[in-house]
């Protein structure tokens, strides 16, 4: 049996058939990059993550240290849904920044608080605490302040970036070297608990002779592996606060620690020639001394 089609009825034909096989197309393309979509093993219905299980990792290097996390779900360098959990085992300053995608984050415990624009300071951020919620836009430039203690969980569609606006922000800004003064050199000067912090970081940071930079120039990076006494403070103080002042009573007690260890020797740097000239012993010493004196006064 033949059957025969004329010209008419063969366009129709096409004319459906055709968006059939796009649409077809298309859905198998959509099922087969769907995201959010976990893959269970056979018999599971369910992934659970206790809180008192998790295993935290050391942050990547990108990030501040002091920082754990986790990851709930997924994987952050994957086009596709992840949960992450992060722990701030230390104060946290995250400089500005921008990330490509959509930021969800819920504040489990703690404190956080975030500012938008690059020049945006902590008085400015607006802060979050336990259950609240919050969605910061993709490459909106904005800083975090964490508190110790602190734990935020980011859902997000990866791959998740951190994007630093300026990494040169990341050396150090030398046109901050302020000179001293009369008043400056004052000793017994009110002090705040972000000094006592600044200095009790620096010292952990120079916990380890075997990491200690004996030969300082006052150029501080914070991918270093060592560390002279100056770029410790330099460290600690942008860790703790979010920047360096070169003048803060923190460094200015650690000078005045110099001071009293080396007899009142002349220094044209004292930070610098002290590191440069001592013994690793009194470099810790001059770091407890000056913790001890802004323990008393804070």
């Amino acid at each position: 049996m033949k059957f025969y089609f004329d010209i008419n009825q063969e366009k129709e034909m096409k004319r459906i058939i055709i968006p059939l096989i796009v649409l077809v197309m298309a859905m198998m393309g959509y099922a087969q990059t769907e995201r959010g979509v976990m893959n269970f093993p056979d018999g599971k219905v369910r992934h659970v993550v206790r809180a008192n299980e998790i295993d935290w990792k050391p942050c990547p290097p990108n990030l501040p240290s002091g920082c754990g996390m986790a990851i709930l779900e997924g994987y952050p360098k994957k086009e596709d849904l992840f949960t992450v959990r992060f722990i701030a085992n230390d104060k946290i300053f995250m400089p500005a920044h921008t990330h490509p995608k959509d930021e969800r984050v819920t504040i489990i415990e703690g404190k956080a608080a975030v500012g938008f624009g690059e020049n945006v300071t902590r008085e400015e951020a607006k802060e979050f605490g336990p259950g609240d919620y919050y969605v910061n836009a993709r490459n909106a430039v904005h800083k975090v302040w964490i508190e110790k203690g602190a734990v935020l969980q980011i859902t997000g569609i990866g791959p998740w970036e951190v994007r630093y606006v300026d990494q040169k922000k990341e050396k150090t800004d030398r046109s901050q070297f302020t000179q001293t003064s009369a008043e400056l050199e004052k000793r017994d000067q009110v002090v705040s608990e972000e000094d006592f912090q600044i200095l009790k970081r620096a010292k952990e940071i120079l916990s380890d002779e075997a990491v200690w930079d004996r030969n300082d120039d006052r150029n501080c990076e914070k991918t270093d592996q060592k560390w002279s006494l100056f770029c410790a403070l330099w460290k600690a103080s942008i860790e703790i606060t979010g920047e360096y002042q070169h003048r803060r009573v923190a460094l200015q007690e650690v000078r005045f620690a110099i001071e009293d260890v080396s007899g009142g020797k002349a220094y044209k740097h004292r930070l610098m020639d002290f590191n440069n000239t001592s013994p690793f012993s009194d470099i810790h010493k001059v770091l407890q001394i000056a913790l001890e004196r802004v323990e008393q006064i804070k």
